[in-house]
């Protein structure tokens, strides 16, 4: 995308292009799209901003903004609301920052990013084009009256004249532009399907298991497909789409409920298959039809190896345990295990300069991430789960605070605990970043008492 010439006014000061973005892009519990704008950038960057234009209104109507009209949002909460990678999100925000519809900042201890939008911009170069005739209303009633009985003529209007007259043109704009909600349109996951295609086959299985219904039969089978597409790219450079996992899931569920293997079964053979492939006689899977049709000779090749089918292998104590495989298997995305182990594992591990074991560690930082989210999911409403920092970045912001208060010198595993005095003074100081002074567990303020 290449950036245009814009307004010279601020996004932030240019109210009636705000008023006109956000009707456009208006959403309620359900992201919607300008079908206009899907067509000129593609699904997966029209989500990308029409959700920081719905984020831009939320943080507006609580009166959170920054006085620039910025606000706060994390890459995490984002994957989570989009299904996006973080390599996903970064590239739209690349391209978007190069348009000039959007600009960054970080700010604040610690630091966090905060997005500007310029609204202008955005209407702009993907919502009206140049080309575009609009009839101008009248100020008088009766004249107004005649012109719309007319209808046919039409004067052309200038993009530098969009602000003085946004409020007149604000229905026609409404009228010829058409939205695609993600709760009504029956057509959005071939759409979907189809721009992956279009966009490097781009992995899309979280923002697809919204769009499912809980009652999809293939959505227990999903994690395995997801498994074994894990397996698969760990390996070979082969791309797995979105619509690829849900024909593996279907494959997989064939295999169970057709076939007759139980899902231990199904799952013992995948964490065999992934610290085997490759090897002597063992068949090649790389699709969960070749699963299923292989699926009697990997058995085999597992009893040669002295392991037996649908007994989850024995893992020695002493068996070093790898934190990767540790994380995907708790997570069942790649994406968010990768996040956990930039963010929060390697940080750790560097703080512990090697002196625990790998697959512990990984283990002790997950237990305290369940720790918070299940008491972040008893104690926190809906607008503080989107205002305070979720269980990933808490863990991530408590590491860099024991590696900058320079008086804790004895680094245990046991600090890692939400019930640990050294957490809890965190959190106090964790909550000093926040207006209120909210804790980040309960929500409530310290200002309070």
């Amino acid at each position: 995308m290449k950036r245009t010439k814009g307004t010279n006014e601020t996004s932030h000061d240019n109210n009636d292009m705000i008023k006109i973005a956000l009707e456009i892009f208006r959403t309620d519990a359900f992201l919607t799209i300008n079908k206009k704008l899907i067509q000129k950038v593609g699904i997966i960057k029209a989500a990308y901003i029409a959700n920081l234009v719905d984020k831009y209104k939320y943080f507006r109507d609580r009166g959170m903004l920054t006085k620039d009209g910025g606000f706060y949002l994390t890459y995490e909460e984002q994957t989570k609301q989009l299904g996006l990678s973080e390599h996903q999100l970064r590239t739209c925000k690349k391209e978007f920052i190069e348009a000039g519809v959007l600009r960054t900042e970080m700010r604040g201890l610690p630091r966090k990013e905060f997005y500007f939008i310029d609204f202008g911009e955005l209407l702009s170069q993907f919502i009206v084009d140049e080309e575009e005739s609009i009839e101008p209303i009248p100020d008088d009633s009766t004249n107004a009256k005649n012109t719309d009985e007319s209808g046919d003529q039409f004067k052309q209007y200038s993009l530098k004249n969009l602000r003085n007259n946004a409020q007149k043109i604000q229905g026609i704009m409404l009228k010829n532009f058409k939205q695609y909600s993600l709760k009504n349109s029956s057509n959005i996951k071939e759409n979907l399907y189809k721009e992956n295609e279009k966009e490097n086959n781009i992995l899309f299985s979280d923002l697809n298991s919204k769009i499912e219904s809980k009652q999809d039969k293939n959505s227990q089978y999903v994690p395995l497909a997801e498994q074994l597409a894990f397996i698969v790219r760990s390996h070979k450079r082969i791309n797995v789409t979105a619509q690829k996992i849900a024909s593996w899931a279907n494959e997989i569920r064939k295999l169970v409920e057709t076939d007759g293997v139980s899902i231990q079964r199904v799952e013992t053979a995948l964490d065999w298959y992934e610290d085997n492939i490759g090897g002597q006689y063992i068949p090649v899977i790389e699709s969960g039809s070749s699963l299923r049709s292989k699926f009697i000779k990997l058995e085999d090749a597992m009893r040669r190896a002295g392991v037996v089918p649908g007994q989850s292998k024995t893992i020695s104590t002493d068996a070093p345990k790898d934190p990767k495989k540790v994380l995907r298997r708790f997570f069942h995305s790649k994406d968010l295990a990768h996040v956990f182990y930039r963010d929060c594992y390697e940080p750790a591990e560097i703080l512990f300069e090697g002196t625990v074991d790998e697959g512990t560690l990984a283990e002790t930082l997950l237990n305290l991430y369940s720790q918070i989210k299940e008491k972040q999911e008893q104690n926190l409403s809906g607008d503080l789960v989107r205002l305070l920092p979720g269980p990933m970045e808490l863990i991530a912001r408590y590491i860099d605070w024991i590696r900058d208060n320079t008086w804790i010198t004895n680094i245990r595993l046991d600090m890692f605990d939400l019930n640990h005095s050294l957490f809890s003074r965190f959190r106090r100081d964790e909550a000093k970043t926040d207006n209120l002074e909210r804790d980040a567990i309960t929500g409530k303020s310290y200002l309070r008492g």
